[in-house]
Order: C-alpha cells, then structure tokens, then sequence
C-alpha cells in the first residue's frame, strides 16, 4: 500500500510566520511600502492643480488603479513565498501563468487565513466608499471581513478594472458602479481611482497587522505602511511634498 503524502505547497500547510522569516517578511512590507509610493505619488501629482476633463493628468486615473491593484497582489503572491520556502527577494517570486489566479481574493484568503492564525478575514475593517464627485471619495461606509462575500465582489471589481486598463478596455458601463463616469469618453476619473488605492492601502496594512502578531513579531509598527497616509489631513512634507492636499474625504481612513 502506497502511503499518501501531501506535499507542503497545498494551501492547508499555511502557517504562522516564525522568527527566521522576519526579515523576509520586513524586506516584503518595505516591498509593498514601494509599490504603494507610486500610486501615492501620482494622486499627489494629480492634487498640485485642478483638472477636469481630459487633460493630460488625468491619464493618471487608470495608473492608480493598475499601481494599487499590483502593490496588493504583490503582497499576496510574495507571502505565499515565503510560506512555500520559494522567496529569494521581494518581487522576484513568479507563479508564471498563475500570478493572476494566484491572487484573487479567494485565494488570498485561504493564504492569510491561516498565516494570521485565523485573524483574517474577519479582523478587516476598512473604511470605502459608495461614490466620487470630482477628485473626492463620498458616501463612505464601513466594510469589514466579516461580510466576505461584499468585500470579495469589491476586490474583484477592481481586480476587473485592472485587467481593463491593462488591455486598454474601459467599457462605459453604468450598471458597474467602478465602470461609472459622466465624462464622454472611456475614462476612470480622480475619485474614482483615490478610492481603489485607499481599499487596498487599508487591506494590505490591517494585514500586515495580523500576520505580525500571528508571529509575535515586536515593533510591529515599522512593518507597517506610513499613518500619514490614512489621515484626514496629510502633514507638510508627505512624499517631499510641501502641500500634499487632501487624500481621500478630508476623513481618515481606518489604520
């Protein structure tokens, strides 16, 4: 009789990060860290005069949604790394074809479940909202992972749009609230974009959180992403930016 064996890369052998992969872990958070700069720096750029309509900055809109979806699936596909014994450096690891996939929310799920030791899903509580006007976020309410399947269809939603914008494919759809614009051609406007990168900044820091203390981490607050990116009103200097403006609703997001 032939024993049964399950290899370590199933999903249910995902555990609690453990002291020899903190650093791994830190050099992964600072990885993220990066790749969430670029988004914020293009909503700053966006912020340094008033635009309507197509103009130039406006272009940027797609580049935040692309940059804040990716900083997110990076951060996913990299734990399960970590977790498989495959990581070498932040953003090196390659599933190939399986990088899309890999990173749904369903997946990330059954990835972070056990690595936070059960914390997440339920432990999300991010702050989002329902519309935009202009460059502003509006109508925002409070979504946590307790409610998994409302929280999935909004990942996955912007997941979508990623995929749209990556194929230059940006259908006028009113019928999908993140396809919604009342410009005349196919575009994803400021506020639109601002309420992307703040759903995954939120996702991604909590989650850092989780697995942190999963693992007994201490000084858990350098893993985590910068508090001034979550407040109200961004302090002088943000990013080298002497007034980096309001983010999000003039509210702070959940950090």
């Amino acid at each position: 009789m032939v024993e049964c064996v399950t290899m370590a890369t199933t999903p249910s052998s995902y555990r609690p990060l453990g002291p020899a992969d903190r650093d791994n872990f830190a050099q992964l958070c600072q990885h993220t860290r990066e790749g969430f700069e670029d988004a914020l720096d293009l909503v700053l750029i966006h912020n340094e005069r008033e635009v309507r309509g197509r103009q130039p900055r406006a272009s940027l809109n797609p580049l935040i949604v692309l940059l804040s979806v990716a900083a997110w699936e990076r951060f996913v596909i990299d734990l399960k790394a970590i977790a498989r014994g495959h990581f070498e450096a932040a953003g090196v690891y390659d599933e190939t074809r399986q990088n899309d996939r890999g990173a749904r929310f369903a997946t990330a799920v059954r990835v972070l479940g056990p690595m936070s030791a059960g914390r997440l899903p339920e432990a999300w509580s991010v702050r989002t909202f329902e519309a935009w006007s202009g460059k502003t976020p509006t109508n925002p309410y409070t979504l946590t992972g307790k409610e998994t399947a409302r929280l999935e269809a909004e990942v996955e939603s912007w997941r979508a749009l990623r995929n749209k914008v990556a194929h230059w494919c940006l259908p006028q759809d009113g019928a999908t609230a993140n396809w919604r614009s009342d410009a005349a051609t196919h575009t994803i406007q400021s506020g639109q974009a601002r309420i992307a990168l703040s759903l995954f900044l939120q996702l991604v820091d909590q989650a850092i959180v989780a697995l942190a203390e999963a693992a007994d981490f201490v000084d858990v607050d350098k893993l985590r992403l910068p508090a001034s990116w979550f407040s109200a009103e961004p302090p002088p200097g943000l990013r080298g930016v002497a007034n980096p403006g309001v983010l999000w609703d003039g509210e702070p997001l959940t950090w």
